[in-house]
């Protein structure tokens, strides 16, 4: 017997989102900084970039608008967050394994850029897939430099543009209609 499950509001959804988001960029943000040889003032900036987003996700939004979400949506949530877990532990023992911790951050920012096309279907949230493509992206991008220029710095390429990419995701799901 299959139970069907009840979907949650709009609203709440899209501020859900717009929190995780918000804050992944800050995680996000303090990867890339952490490779920088001054990394305060972008540690500062970060959080005050979190900051505003979040308040943003807070304020009031537009009117709800109908979702089309799968009968069994949480189910899909639960299982695309699981299969990025171990996707990602496996990248973190890949790299360990291969003596290549460098490589950590950018697999990851691509493996994370991945798990939002599927993620946009499951809760119906069409942007998440420009937030998946952007980030594969700057995770590609981290691969490269990193094979031009080191670890460091394809940290700090990776980490910067995937906190851009998901403040930015934050405020659009905060305020779209």
């Amino acid at each position: 017997m299959q139970v069907e499950e009840k979907a949650p509001a709009d609203t709440s959804l899209r501020r859900n989102g717009a929190l995780i988001t918000a804050s992944f960029g800050f995680v996000w943000a303090l990867t890339g900084a952490s490779a920088l040889p001054v990394p305060l003032p972008v540690v500062l900036l970060a959080a005050t970039v979190t900051v505003v987003a979040i308040v943003v996700a807070l304020l009031p939004g537009p009117a709800a608008r109908p979702r089309r979400l799968p009968a069994d949506w949480a189910g899909r949530y639960r299982r695309i967050g699981l299969v990025q877990g171990v996707l990602i532990a496996a990248v973190v023992a890949g790299a360990v394994l291969l003596g290549a911790p460098g490589l950590i951050a950018p697999a990851v920012c691509v493996v994370v850029g991945v798990h939002f096309l599927p993620l946009a279907v499951a809760v119906d949230q069409p942007g998440y897939r420009l937030t998946g493509i952007a980030l594969v992206i700057a995770g590609a991008a981290g691969l490269v430099v990193w094979a031009a220029a080191g670890a460091d710095h394809a940290r700090a390429v990776g980490g910067l543009v995937a906190a851009v990419v998901l403040w930015v995701t934050s405020v659009a799901v905060a305020r779209r209609p």
